[in-house]
């Protein structure tokens, strides 16, 4: 702990608390301060050590984890990865040894409609002047809100403008979810799998994390309702449209049956909207929010990866009942979203850009999913279990029984492929043979390249592990 005492945190920085929590734990392991499989600080000991909130802990670990940094043990804590990543460069970027990028759940940057808004900044600069970087108020820029609430309207979600409140991404909205509805001890129901972020957020608060499966049609209605019955939970956690890392899709009748469980046994939902905006095989999906007739669903949605991430923006929809208490979270975290990128966005939505952009990327990922689908139909392995999405940018593997996904995960990385192992999106699994990948960052030229070498390498992978399992049989039997 000694080490840790000395992590100097600057909240007067521009940058958000936790990425510089990231940055000095990620420097101290490059830089070999830290030993390989060493474990870290507790959430609780760390927040308490340096006098932070436990959900800035929560998203450290979490970036981290997602790097490979770090991993998790099951009922023990967070573990320094003993195969370190790839080293990055200046930039942050990875590093030009990595091939293809199966992680990134990003858009190309050459997709950011850059030049719309460096127009639309100036635009506001020449007609707000000063005023335009205030501290915005807490609950979101007026006609930000306006435009949010006329941009719902196609998605078919009626609301009044004070349900909405403005946030910097949807992982906060679970951040702040968490620390001002969820108590100590209480039961959240999850998909399983489902996102590592919101599990994480959950565990910060202590709150016992109840894992339900899904399926092409989305969560398992009949084990659900058994476990509320029981737990009687407060939160359930849902991504209803495109489910990360799945790609599966609720149905219309598993929409309306667990909008029925809610009000029957006193539950919020919280529906995180990933990426409902873009369309895939011209079918638009509605959000589990648009047949909330009862208000038992608090609405997540970001910008981020429909648009550009680095904006940081999203809205929530909330009950009246938790609005107040959302609304003191949000004070507390960061004050205000930038009020600035608020003022631009809202010309961005009034002007009818959003539109247009959603349109020109709905048919770039279109391209690539079907694409994804020719590619993994042509070259899989025939040993390898594959769960065909919906629609969406990710794609759900099985090795056969027995074989590990943190194993693949690791040779890959050795041989400049990332994936992710299915065991980031469980909670009480340590290792497991489900992965994913994530085409949102893969160039469609090189889609099919990428596709063809992973497959390769896993071939090899499996050859290899057979040889392993046979050899370690033959030493311990002593032959």
């Amino acid at each position: 702990m000694d080490i840790f005492s000395k992590i100097i945190l600057d909240k007067d920085k521009n940058k958000p608390i936790y990425i510089q929590l990231y940055n000095e734990i990620r420097n101290m392991i490059d830089k070999d301060i830290l030993n390989s499989n060493g474990k870290l600080p507790s959430i609780r000991e760390l927040s308490k050590l340096l006098r932070i909130n436990s959900s800035t802990v929560v998203n450290a670990y979490r970036l981290l984890e997602e790097e490979g940094y770090v991993y998790k043990k099951l009922g023990s804590g967070t573990y320094v990865n003993k195969i370190y990543p790839q080293k990055k460069d200046q930039n942050n970027d990875i590093s030009l040894d990595i091939l293809y990028d199966f992680t990134n759940i990003t858009s190309n940057s050459d997709l950011f409609p850059v030049n719309d808004f460096k127009r639309l900044m100036n635009k506001v600069v020449d007609r707000d002047g000063g005023i335009a970087f205030d501290y915005q108020d807490s609950k979101g820029y007026l006609p930000l809100r306006n435009a949010i609430v006329c941009y719902l309207e196609e998605l078919g979600i009626q609301v009044p403008l004070e349900s909405i409140q403005i946030i910097s991404g949807a992982q906060q909205g679970i951040d702040i979810i968490s620390k001002t509805i969820v108590d100590y001890g209480d039961t959240v129901i999850t998909e399983s799998p489902t996102y590592s972020g919101a599990l994480y957020s959950f565990k910060s608060r202590s709150a016992k994390i109840v894992e339900i499966p899904v399926d092409r049609d989305g969560i398992d209605l009949i084990n659900l309702e058994q476990k509320i019955k029981i737990l009687r939970p407060k939160i359930i956690y849902v991504m209803p449209i495109y489910q990360n890392p799945t790609g599966f899709s609720y149905s219309e009748e598993t929409k309306i049956s667990i909008l029925k469980l809610a009000e029957k046994y006193d539950a919020y939902i919280i529906e995180d909207d990933y990426i409902s905006d873009i369309i895939f095989n011209n079918q638009r999906l509605k959000p589990l929010k648009s047949l909330d007739e009862n208000n038992r669903v608090i609405y997540l949605k970001s910008f981020s990866k429909s648009f550009m991430p680095g904006i940081r923006l999203g809205f929530a929809i909330l009950p009246i009942s938790l609005q107040h208490k959302f609304l003191l979270g949000k004070q507390f975290s960061d004050i205000s979203t930038s009020g600035f990128i608020q003022r631009v966005f809202a010309l961005y939505l009034k002007e009818g850009l959003w539109k247009d952009h959603i349109q020109k990327i709905s048919n770039i990922y279109n391209d690539k999913y079907n694409l994804t689908k020719e590619y993994i139909k042509k070259y899989k392995p025939v040993y390898l279990r594959y769960y065909r999405p919906s629609g969406g940018f990710n794609f759900w593997f099985s090795l056969p029984d027995g074989y590990s996904s943190q194993r693949l995960e690791s040779y890959l990385k050795n041989n400049k492929i990332l994936i992710y192992s299915g065991s980031r999106f469980y909670n009480d699994i340590y290792d497991i043979e489900y992965f994913r990948i994530n085409i949102a960052s893969i160039n469609k030229t090189n889609l099919e390249k990428g596709i063809i070498r992973l497959f390769e390498l896993i071939d090899q992978f499996i050859k290899d592990e057979k040889n392993r399992i046979i050899n370690s049989s033959i030493n311990n039997i002593g032959l």
